[in-house]
């Protein structure tokens, strides 16, 4: 949670005030480069899930059981 609270808002041109106001150019960094990781998985599950949602015949995320999660995530994370 910590991590997603920090890189709320980090662009390239914030991650470099973050680097001068905290004294740690590789923490600004990394900080950014975690975020835009995270922002490809999400992206990547949401593609993946939406696919699900298709091939299921359902519009909700509610509607997919537990299986359909589950292959849902390994897709998303292979």
């Amino acid at each position: 949670m910590m991590e997603t609270v920090l890189n709320i808002g980090l662009t390239d041109m914030s991650v470099r005030g973050l680097a001068a106001v905290s004294g740690d150019e590789r923490f600004a960094w990394d900080s950014y480069r975690r975020l835009i990781r995270q922002d490809r998985a999400r992206h990547r599950r949401c593609l993946v899930m939406n696919a699900m949602k298709r091939a299921r015949g359902v519009t909700r995320d509610i509607d997919l059981d537990a299986n359909d999660l589950e292959s849902g995530y390994q897709m998303a994370v292979k």
